[in-house]
């Protein structure tokens, strides 16, 4: 089983992608992360790699909603 890491930039997106992902796709564990911020997530995002790649996470997929860039 695949296990990818999802980090979104507020609550909103984590509730709406906490439950997509999980219900649509079965076949992988989703950890769904709210960074609370597009500028945190930006920020946390080497760290983030890099955690997620230490703990064997598969990917890792940073989902920044381009409405609100600047």
């Amino acid at each position: 089983m695949k296990r990818i890491a999802v980090a979104v930039q507020g609550s909103s997106d984590f509730i709406f992608w906490n439950r997509v992902l999980h219900k649509h796709h079965r076949g992988a564990k989703f950890d769904v992360r709210d960074m609370k911020s597009q500028q945190k997530l930006v920020a946390a995002a080497p760290p983030l790699a890099e955690t997620f790649r230490s703990l064997g996470y598969d990917a890792l997929i940073l989902l920044l909603d381009a409405d609100k860039a600047p």
